[in-house]
């Protein structure tokens, strides 16, 4: 999952570079879904707030969004059990 997520990521990026917000819109719904259903609920609560950063087409709110998650991918910790 979490590699599928850095695709994410990278489609933000270009999405916001080419003001492509439904697409961002989608996205972001994706990740608020899939993250859920994984047990990242970081990604989840991001993906909410993609969404609402697109509705208000608030840019620099979203690239923010999308630094926080790609830190994440890069900081997290995953521990089998």
């Amino acid at each position: 999952y979490l590699e599928g997520l850095n695709e994410s990521i990278a489609l933000l990026r270009t999405c916001l570079a080419n003001q492509d917000f439904p697409e961002m819109r989608r996205e972001g719904h994706k990740l608020k879904g899939h993250g859920k259903a994984f047990g990242f609920d970081f990604v989840s609560i991001t993906g909410a707030r993609i969404q609402d950063a697109v509705d208000s087409k608030d840019e620099s709110e979203l690239k923010a969004l999308i630094d926080k998650l790609e830190l994440y991918t890069k900081t997290i910790v995953i521990n089998y059990k």
